[in-house]
């Protein structure tokens, strides 16, 4: 990840951005629970993540960050040359990208637009 940002100080900040997101983004979805004095319990946890019918996406988003993981860890190892920089690139957007999916399909309009198309393509036999 690091490796494909050409300045020092933007790459700084990116890891430390790529860390951050890591740390509050368990926080993000709990925030009604940080400051009610309602206990966090399996029953509103369930309620609220994951949305009803979307097993078939979260299970899609899931394998797609293994895959970006691991790619950028190989990626990581390589000289810094033309196809490995490029897909270096690649795949820094996808990490940053696939919160910014989850954060967007938790909104309620995106989420059953979402479920509308992945029922088509991925009907229950």
């Amino acid at each position: 990840m690091l490796r494909s940002i050409p300045s020092k100080s933007l790459g700084v900040v990116v890891l430390l951005f790529s860390i951050l997101v890591l740390l509050i983004f368990p926080i993000f979805f709990n925030y009604k629970n940080i400051f009610s004095n309602k206990p966090v319990t399996a029953v509103t946890y369930t309620e609220k993540f994951p949305p009803k019918g979307s097993h078939t996406f979260y299970s899609f988003l899931f394998w797609c960050f293994v895959v970006i993981c691991v790619f950028l860890g190989i990626l990581g190892g390589k000289p810094m040359d033309f196809p490995y920089l490029v897909f270096g690139r690649l795949f820094t957007f996808a990490y940053f990208s696939y919160f910014a999916i989850i954060i967007l399909y938790h909104n309620k309009v995106f989420s059953e637009y979402i479920n509308s198309i992945f029922s088509i393509f991925f009907k229950k036999k």
